[in-house]
């Protein structure tokens, strides 16, 4: 490529931008792929889902571990399903076309999801995920102890989250501890095989299997009061499963290599909660070693609004509305997509790359 891209960006932190330019940006480079919560912004980073997608599943040469929360969850296990993208299109197409009239109640919602999430991971596609895939699947949720909570049990348990972790985030404890849900042993090389966690947040890992894959990637994206949350998950012990984004927003998980990092934001938070103390960013270490990627300026100029879609949209607008422009927004992936498929083949992800403040 002789030229700057002008769809996306490639912000890598000093350690990564490092590594890349000294080994170049093949597969084998990165430890890790993280996947962001942040409900439907997802849909404007397809294009660069797809092109990192297909570069790794094409060249790397052992099996990469990807981590996801909330929204997240769910494209990691679309990616993890097979060796074409097609369940990742399906994801797409359900997500965008889901409908709800009036103001539907949580367990509507989850309902709804969990249909779709079924007619997308049917067992075969679970079968790959598990025993053949090039990606090793990973995510998370958030634990309550009570099982089937009332509402106003889990609103009481949620009230003091923002104080406590401002305090200390390892305070959040008291409420809730992390599930990893993990498709099996780690990799050798991945920096989640550390035992129980990356961090010294109190984790459960549960090991996926076809009975527990559904419920537990539905747990994960059941932001409280939107979705019910799951419980009783097979194989994960007693508790209420909700939105691992409520600790692992954005994730910090400190390694030895270079994370790539599909984004749409240039100052990740670790959790959800961490938006509110201004002081709460990603740990030096960190960062050193991000690579990520997201879209241009010039690119989010195009989409509709100038944004990315958001779970406002569910209010704001019809249906036909919002499915009209989040299709939109998908649409208009395909330029990024072919630009940043161009820059990976040609090798040249470090010398487009930015560094990360």
């Amino acid at each position: 490529m002789s030229f700057k891209p002008r769809t996306f960006r490639c912000l890598a932190g000093r350690r990564a931008l490092e590594h890349l330019t000294r080994h170049g940006g093949e597969p084998d480079s990165f430890q890790l792929m993280l996947a962001a919560s942040g409900g439907p912004r997802w849909l404007g980073l397809v294009g660069i889902d797809r092109a990192l997608t297909k570069f790794l599943r094409a060249r790397s040469r052992g099996r990469l571990p990807l981590l996801g929360a909330s929204s997240g969850a769910w494209r990691v296990a679309a990616i993890a399903c097979d060796n074409n993208g097609a369940s990742y299109d399906e994801l797409e197409h359900e997500y965008i076309h889901q409908r709800y009239e009036g103001k539907p109640s949580p367990s509507e919602v989850s309902h709804t999801c969990e249909e779709y999430l079924r007619r997308i991971f049917t067992q075969d596609r679970l079968r790959y995920a598990l025993e053949e895939s090039p990606f090793h699947a990973n995510f998370t949720t958030a634990i309550f102890r009570r099982e089937r909570p009332t509402s106003a049990h889990i609103f009481s348990s949620l009230l003091g989250l923002p104080l406590l972790n401002a305090l200390d985030r390892n305070l959040m404890r008291m409420v809730f501890q992390r599930g990893l849900f993990s498709a099996g042993p780690h990799p050798v090389h991945s920096p989640l095989r550390k035992h129980p966690s990356w961090d010294a947040f109190p984790t459960r890992l549960v090991t996926l299997s076809q009975r527990n894959f559904v419920p537990a990637l539905l747990a994960s994206g059941s932001i409280p009061f939107v979705l019910a949350g799951v419980s009783a998950i097979p194989g994960a012990g007693p508790g209420h499963h909700l939105d691992g984004g409520l600790l692992d927003y954005h994730f910090e998980v400190e390694t030895d290599g270079p994370v790539l990092y599909p984004h749409f934001s240039e100052d990740p938070l670790p959790g959800w909660m961490d938006r509110f103390p201004p002081y709460r960013r990603l740990s030096r270490a960190a960062r050193d070693n991000l690579c990520l990627v997201l879209p241009s300026q010039e690119q989010l100029a195009k989409y509709p609004g100038a944004f990315y879609p958001g779970r406002i949209d569910f209010k704001k607008r019809s249906n036909d509305d919002r499915i009209a422009r989040w299709v939109q927004t998908v649409e208009l992936n395909k330029t990024m997509q072919s630009e940043l498929t161009s820059c990976l083949e040609a090798g040249e992800l470090a010398k487009v790359a930015e560094p990360l403040p």
